[in-house]
C-alpha cells in the first residue's frame, strides 16, 4: 500500500516533540550537575555586585540589579537541584544516563552536541559577569527629550544576549544582533529613567 501522500501520521503513530526532544534527553543527573554550576555562576554574581562601590543608597546602587539576577539564578538552580536530588540525581551524577540503553543517535547527541552547548553557555555567562564587572564605559549624548547612555553594562550584556540567542534561537546573527540590541537598550533606559537605578558602568 503506498505511503499518504499529505505525509500525515494517523493519530496512533503521530508523536509530537519538541525541538530536539530536550525534555526527553536531559537526566536527573545532569540537572543536579546544571544545578550546583548555575547556583555557583549567581553566587559568584552576588558577589561581585556587592562588591561595586555605592555612590548612593541602597536602591541607587549599580550592582542592585545584577545582584537581584544572580539571586534569583541561584534560587532557580536550588530548585532545580532539589527536584533532582529527590530523583536520584546525586547518585552516579557524573554517568550521563545509561549509554547501553540510547539509540547510537541520541548517545551521540548526548555525549556531544548537548555537552559542547552546556559548556560554551556556562563560558559565555561567566566572561559575561567578569566583563560587566571589568569593562568602564559611559557614553553620553543629549537628545531633546532625554540623556541617551551606553554604558559598560549595554557594551557586555548585547553581544551575551546576541550569542545566547543564536545558541537556542538559532536565527541569523543579524537578527540576534537586532533583538539584542533593542531588548538590552530598552531595560537599560527604563531602569534609567523610570527606576532611577544606576548600571554597571
Amino acid at each position: 500500500m503506498s505511503d499518504d501522500p499529505t505525509g500525515s501520521e494517523t493519530p496512533e503513530t503521530a508523536k509530537w516533540e519538541g525541538e530536539e526532544a530536550v525534555d526527553e534527553r536531559s537526566t536527573p543527573q545532569k540537572n543536579f550537575v546544571s544545578s550546583i554550576v548555575l547556583a555557583a555562576l549567581g553566587v559568584f554574581a552576588m558577589i561581585l555586585s556587592y562588591q561595586m562601590p555605592n555612590p548612593g543608597s541602597l536602591y541607587t546602587h549599580p550592582g542592585l540589579l545584577p545582584f537581584l539576577v544572580g539571586l534569583t539564578l541561584a534560587l532557580m538552580a536550588v530548585s532545580l537541584g532539589v527536584k533532582a536530588y529527590r530523583e536520584g540525581g546525586s547518585q552516579n551524577m557524573f554517568a550521563g544516563g545509561d549509554i547501553e540503553t540510547m539509540s547510537e543517535e541520541d548517545a551521540e547527541y548526548s555525549e556531544s552536541g548537548q555537552l559542547r552547548r552546556t559548556l560554551f553557555l556556562m563560558g559565555v555567562i561567566l566572561a559575561y559577569i567578569v566583563l560587566v564587572d571589568v569593562v568602564e564605559l559611559d557614553f553620553r549624548y543629549p537628545t531633546p527629550f532625554f540623556v541617551f547612555r551606553f554604558s559598560g553594562f549595554e557594551l557586555a550584556s548585547i553581544p551575551a544576549l546576541a550569542i545566547i540567542l543564536k545558541l537556542f534561537w538559532k536565527a541569523r546573527w543579524h537578527y540576534c544582533g537586532l533583538v539584542s540590541l533593542v531588548m538590552i537598550v530598552s531595560l537599560a533606559s527604563i531602569f534609567r529613567q523610570g527606576f532611577r537605578i544606576l548600571l554597571p558602568s
